[in-house]
């Protein structure tokens, strides 16, 4: 990796990085989240990041994307979510690939889309992902982050920090969102307003791929809203349904991948 290459690994957000390269002074400016555990240590690698902001959207009332979807899957097998340009329907990163939900009125259309444009985008991989078997019942978000807490600490991974965690396997119940702004709408889009765009599903005895960020201290508001920790999307086995996960009833079969690093 060239000198350049590491000052992006070494620095974080927002900081101006000044660069030595061959007699000449290269400034470069950083805007992402990044939390990378490299090669220092033995430690294995992973990357999380955090581009756009909800927050900022609503501070705003712009709703036009301008995260590039497909520079996050330059970055590998990345696990993801964000709501895609003028949101008009929700993305979900899986294992490299970018899927777009669109609401439709008994279940959304899921397409692979490529070239996607994101409001905000929450993202990460690892180079090895910890295999976790769920032993018992998980009846809704609050018994979930419970147990996404238990194995932080397990773990040893900061709550403090933005991380990236995965949930495979057979749910008993799952009330879903996806979002559809109405174009023809002027006025300010508000957190209210996001509300009401958002179109509910539910699925019931399937297996399900889900992707959840952990906000940590920095990101409060920037892929969660300002009072959640975390947050979490799905798509199915099948990949004919996907979305923000409002509610979830997870049976005992189904592994917590957790990021090694």
């Amino acid at each position: 990796m060239n000198i350049l290459g590491k000052a992006f690994r070494l620095f974080g957000v927002g900081m101006p990085v000044v660069v030595l390269v061959t007699g000449m002074i290269l400034a470069v400016s950083m805007h992402l989240s990044v939390k990378e555990a490299g090669a220092q240590g033995g430690a294995l690698e992973c990357m999380f990041r955090a581009e756009g902001s909800r927050q900022f959207m609503f501070r705003s009332g712009k709703v036009d994307g301008n995260v590039l979807v497909d520079h996050a899957l330059y970055n590998g097998k990345v696990y993801g979510f964000g709501q895609v340009n003028m949101l008009q329907g929700d993305i979900v990163l899986y294992d490299g690939k970018s899927y777009l939900a669109l609401p439709e009125l008994t279940k959304p259309v899921v397409e692979e889309r490529e070239g996607l444009k994101a409001v905000f985008l929450a993202y990460g991989s690892s180079e090895i992902w910890q295999e976790i078997p769920i032993e018992y019942e998980l009846f809704g978000m609050d018994e979930v982050e419970e147990y996404v807490v238990e194995n932080a600490k397990a773990y040893n991974t900061s709550l403090e920090e933005m991380f990236v965690f995965r949930i495979e396997g057979p749910v008993e119940y799952l009330k879903y969102g996806v979002i559809r702004k109405d174009l023809t709408d002027s006025t300010r889009h508000t957190p209210g307003g996001h509300s009401s765009a958002t179109i509910e599903y539910e699925l019931e005895k399937e297996n399900v791929n889900i992707v959840g960020a952990w906000a940590g201290k920095g990101n409060n508001g920037s892929y969660t809203e300002r009072t959640e920790n975390m947050r979490m999307y799905m798509i199915n086995e099948a990949h004919d349904k996907a979305g923000h996960i409002e509610n979830i009833h997870i049976l005992p079969g189904a592994k917590l991948y957790w990021p090694n690093c």
